[in-house]
């Protein structure tokens, strides 16, 4: 797995954002992956993974998570944008798992799904 260690998160994650209007969470997807660290794939090359569902809760805005997986290769370039990443590693499944805290139950879910699991995640 690709994993990011972004500059205003205190743990590692993906590669992550927000939809822009009128844009499809898998065109969301390529877009931050072209802006965060300089990857550029086209549609067919990335599959659905999973989506994770987590309602309002404390301070925490209700979100839908739409995870999407791609094959690239470890050689590749990356490009990172500075403003918005600080670290990039390669890890396996269980070494995202070990620096994600248990709450972000939808980054533990794109580490199933990185081991070929197909993932589903409502919570309330």
């Amino acid at each position: 797995m690709l994993a990011i260690k972004a500059v205003y998160k205190d743990f590692w994650s993906l590669p992550d954002g927000i939809t822009e209007e009128s844009e499809s969470p898998e065109k969301g997807a390529l877009r931050e992956l072209r802006e965060e660290l300089g990857i550029v794939l086209q549609p067919e090359q990335v599959n659905f993974g999973g989506v994770a569902y987590l309602p309002e809760k404390e301070a925490f805005l209700e979100n839908l998570y739409f995870i999407f997986k791609a094959h690239v290769s470890s050689e590749i370039v990356l490009t990172m944008d500075k403003e918005e990443v600080e670290a990039v590693a390669w890890l396996t499944p269980q070494e995202f798992r070990n620096r994600v805290p248990r709450r972000h139950v939808h980054l533990h879910l794109a580490a199933d799904i990185a081991e070929g699991k197909f993932g589903v995640y409502t919570e309330g």
